[in-house]
């Protein structure tokens, strides 16, 4: 947990590195959040945590390729605690230094940032350098400590490194494979609740693609393979088709394998499914613009699970768009669960499918928006212990908001909902953006 004064501190920290540079920037928000629930046989609870989001960024330093860049978060519980970890918590999110090589589009970066290089997707402390190298190839390397960012999490390995060599060919085709490997972090095999260490190792090999042979038609995807536990960890493959200037068709397949997608996750504390699991996803969607205001949206996604029937969402949107000052859309789709689940042996069967409606609508020309957005969900079976006898669910959010000065909004939202946990659950927010920008005459931007 950290304390109240992070955020401040690592300003200062970053002030005189600010102060020589071409171009600086702050940039946060605050956030007010309270909520009161009602749940059948608890006490009514009241919450009201505040939140400070803060941004610094200073470039132009050195010979003018060098930048800073902060962010970080501190929360605060006005009210009843919000959370386990006590009534402040907080965390620097990220705070690197990076530097652009006037030649081969060279870069390097140092410090806590977000890597995301191949199958390296995680927060790290560490550095990280990229450049191209000749005929369209560009090589990327990096290595450092996996960062908990915040979370209460022992288990994420003590150093990483790893690397991505890419091809690019005329713009119109990418080609990459990567490696990470990770030390002393536990890969292990969780099977109904019980966990075993498989290995005290990390290893993800992957390769991804990005193709665009036509302007009309472009394929991205990623694959990796997790050399630990010897299998498949993820495919993921979107393809998009513009066959008239009115219409766009995309299709998508995704799959993971959560033993080996998970054995060895950054994150163990939140990631602990069945090993036995294996979740399939492939769906698509047609988007037709009807004259300029309107736009038509139907989509189809079937789920699914080695451990479970299969999941089919279809229906459609209807969107409407006016110049940009008002927007809306209504949309319906239905969940369709194939057969029937059970809880238990002695549990009845029950349907858990359900129709979901929503409508929403968004008015903004610049100095004042407001918003309104409806979403429920209507259960076909009530009798499905997870209902608690409720056949629907609902909630409704409203929001308004000014832009008083040019770099500050201020906005609220409140929302009203009703489900099976809470009879009643009323929710509120008030918001205060910033962002300014200057340079070393002190211009605004």
């Amino acid at each position: 947990m950290k304390r109240l004064g992070l955020l401040l501190a690592a300003s200062w920290l970053i002030l005189p590195a600010m102060a020589g540079a071409a171009e600086m920037s702050a940039y946060g928000t605050t956030l007010i959040r309270f909520s009161q629930q009602s749940t059948p046989g608890f006490e009514k609870q009241s919450l009201a945590p505040a939140t400070q989001y803060l941004g610094l960024d200073a470039a132009g330093l050195a010979d003018g390729n060098l930048s800073v860049n902060f962010y970080g978060w501190e929360r605060v519980d006005l009210q009843n605690r919000s959370s386990d970890d006590g009534r402040t918590e907080g965390t620097v999110s990220s705070a690197y230094l990076k530097y652009l090589f006037p030649r081969a589009n060279g870069e390097i970066r140092a410090g806590r940032f977000m890597l995301l290089e191949g199958v390296a997707r995680e927060p790290v402390d560490g550095i990280s350098a990229a450049a191209d190298l000749h005929a369209g190839l560009r090589l990327s390397l990096f290595g450092g400590k996996p960062s908990a960012i915040g979370l209460d999490n022992d288990a994420r390995g003590d150093w990483l490194a790893g690397s991505r060599l890419s091809y690019n060919f005329a713009g119109r085709s990418e080609l990459g494979v990567s490696f990470l490997h990770a030390g002393n972090s536990p890969s292990k095999e969780i099977t109904l609740g019980t966990e075993r260490t498989v290995a005290d190792r990390r290893e993800l090999l992957g390769g991804d693609i990005w193709l665009s042979p036509f302007s009309a038609v472009t394929l991205g995807g990623r694959t990796s393979y997790n050399t630990v536990t010897s299998g498949i960890a993820e495919n993921d493959y979107t393809l998009a088709v513009k066959p008239a200037r009115n219409v766009t068709i995309s299709a998508n397949f995704s799959e993971r394998n959560m033993k080996d997608l998970y054995s060895g996750t950054n994150l163990p504390s939140l990631f602990k499914p069945d090993s036995a699991d294996k979740v399939r996803n492939l769906g698509g969607a047609v988007t037709i613009t009807a004259g300029k205001p309107l736009a038509l949206t139907l989509d189809y996604r079937r789920t699914k699970r080695s451990t479970y029937v299969n999941i089919d969402r279809y229906g459609g949107e209807i969107r409407l768009a006016e110049d940009k000052l008002l927007t809306g859309g209504l949309s319906y789709h239905r969940v369709s669960v194939a057969g029937s689940a059970a809880t238990g042996p002695e549990t009845p069967l029950y349907d858990p499918s359900y129709h979901e409606i929503r409508g929403w609508f968004l008015h903004d020309n610049g100095a004042f928006t407001a918003s309104l957005d409806a979403i429920g969900h209507f259960y076909d079976d009530k009798n499905n212990p997870g209902l608690y006898g409720e056949a629907a669910a609902f909630e409704v959010i409203a929001s308004t908001g000014f832009r008083p000065l040019s770099y500050l909004s201020i906005s609220g939202d409140v929302s009203y909902g009703q489900n099976s946990l809470n009879k009643s659950e009323f929710r509120g927010l008030v918001r205060a953006e910033f962002s300014a920008a200057a340079n070393l005459k002190g211009v605004s931007k």
